[in-house]
């Protein structure tokens, strides 16, 4: 009994590390082919090994795709539940809106040096902390630097037209975020209404990349049934994009200087 167990624990390591091996060939093979240069070749392999440490080289997307919708719906709702249950943003969805959600996001994970986002990058997407600190770079200065909880991106709501960074997004440690695209949160919101208004109150981003110099074309009407605003002014006070919350904040340049 004994003697078995251990034969099939060594099994599954030497199984795994054949699979290891196999994709980073083929991951060198694609740098050679391509004939990728340093640093980058490095930060790709650095990535691969990242990311094979923390999923064990299994593919989420292709395993779901083997499940029905109403599985995919649930095991998609297990692996989001922490953020969805503990940000105010999502306080008020209903079971049925909350399982949606979970099927629009997206698991990433970056590591050390890696940039999420490059200043003058569309923001099509909204970021949400789940692990790790992730500083933000103006030019030379660190504007801010975010940890688990932390929000950033564009309150995309607010806007007709998709915004651009004004800012760099780099990843300090390594980092696992939840991201969701933002036409897929713009549909969601639109097929649950009753949870939209509270989304918009609720929703507190950490950091607003979002360009002011840019012309912003804000979302028209004043009602809160329809936008979340309750009047043309209360649009004036927070036209900047969002609600900031607490987040420790350097303004320093990068060699140390005030």
């Amino acid at each position: 009994m004994i003697f078995g167990n251990v034969s099939a624990i060594i099994q599954r390591l030497y199984s795994g590390s054949v699979r290891y091996h196999a994709q980073m060939t083929r991951v060198r093979e694609f740098i050679r082919f391509h004939q990728i240069p340093n640093p980058l070749r490095q930060r790709l392999e650095e990535y691969f090994q990242h990311a094979w440490s923390y999923t064990n080289g299994i593919d989420m997307n292709m395993v779901l795709k083997g499940f029905p919708d109403c599985l995919q719906a649930d095991i998609c709702l297990h692996l989001n539940r922490q953020l969805l249950t503990s940000d105010d943003a999502f306080s008020d969805a209903s079971q049925g809106c909350l399982r949606t959600l979970s099927m629009r996001f997206k698991t990433t994970h970056a590591p050390p040096g890696d940039t999420l986002v490059h200043r003058g990058d569309l923001l099509n997407a909204l970021f949400f902390v789940s692990r790790g600190s992730i500083e933000i770079l103006e030019g030379d200065l660190v504007m801010a630097i975010l940890g688990k909880g932390d929000i950033f991106g564009e309150a995309m709501h607010k806007y007709k037209m998709m915004g651009k960074s004004k800012a760099t997004v780099r990843a300090l440690t390594y980092c696992d975020l939840h991201k969701i695209m933002r036409d897929d949160l713009l549909d969601v919101l639109d097929m649950y209404p009753e949870f939209k208004k509270s989304f918009y109150r609720n929703l507190q981003i950490t950091y607003c990349l979002r360009d002011e110099d840019m012309v912003a074309e804000f979302c028209t009407g004043s009602s809160i049934d329809e936008d979340g605003y309750g009047n043309e002014d209360e649009k004036d006070k927070i036209s900047v994009g969002y609600k900031p919350r607490t987040s420790t904040r350097t303004l320093k340049s990068r060699n140390g200087s005030t």
